[in-house]
């Protein structure tokens, strides 16, 4: 849960950006359809779909990343490190994946990704206090091959929807930000704090998908087979 002082910083977060953002648009839809976005100098807005933000100043990576994903799977939102803690607390619940360029995270932001299950590529020397399952990556090309195969990802027929959430193998969607993050990442562990997990466990058992979470001895957790 988080703490009171938390939930002030956040909230204080939300409505900063609400202030800076208007007049600037909002984004269209949960398909996040239409032209990719760049934060202005500044400028960002609360986000509350499937989210790759871009953290750095290499404007080259942020524009492969536009050129090759499905912008009806997500929408892509670049800042500069300095704009990441305000970025990050404006993704609603946090950003589905974060892509990095810097050494220079600031080590609250740091401590923003592991202590929720967001997936993570760093292109050059990492920041310290990341989390356990960051990607490292070199080439643009590879950054661009890590996000598509996390939108493809599949596991037990659960596949990530259109917009945001999971689409079941019965066709029913599911709105689970931790769900979200399993099957992205599958069949990589991944790393955060056990309590977001439970929700996701919830949706695996109201929908009857014979799937469930498994903890591993490193303490990362993957989706597997009931049988498993």
């Amino acid at each position: 849960m988080m703490t009171e002082a938390e939930r002030a910083d956040q909230g204080g977060a939300t409505d900063t950006v609400r202030a800076v953002s208007a007049g600037y648009g909002q984004p269209g839809g949960v398909s996040g359809a239409g032209p990719l976005r760049t934060i202005p100098e500044h400028a960002v807005w609360p986000v509350a779909v499937r989210t790759l933000l871009v953290i750095g100043d290499d404007r080259e990576l942020a524009t492969a990343l536009r050129d090759r994903l499905d912008r009806a799977y997500l929408t892509v939102l670049e800042v500069r490190a300095d704009e990441a803690p305000m970025a990050v607390r404006a993704c609603s619940p946090w950003p589905w994946m974060v892509v990095g360029t810097t050494t220079g995270l600031d080590p609250i932001t740091a401590a923003r990704l592991r202590r929720s299950p967001v997936l993570v590529a760093w292109r050059g020397r990492q920041p310290p206090g990341l989390p356990l399952h960051t990607v490292a990556v070199e080439r643009f090309s590879e950054a661009v091959t890590v996000v598509e195969a996390a939108l493809r990802a599949e596991v037990g027929g659960v596949r990530l929807a259109v917009g945001d959430g999971v689409t079941t193998p019965g066709g029913i969607h599911a709105r689970n930000a931790p769900l979200e993050a399993l099957v992205a990442q599958h069949p990589h562990p991944l790393f955060a704090p056990s309590r977001h997990f439970s929700s996701a466990a919830r949706v695996l058992a109201a929908h009857h998908i014979a799937l469930r979470i498994v903890q591993l001895e490193s303490g990362g957790r993957v989706l597997a087979g009931l049988g498993r």
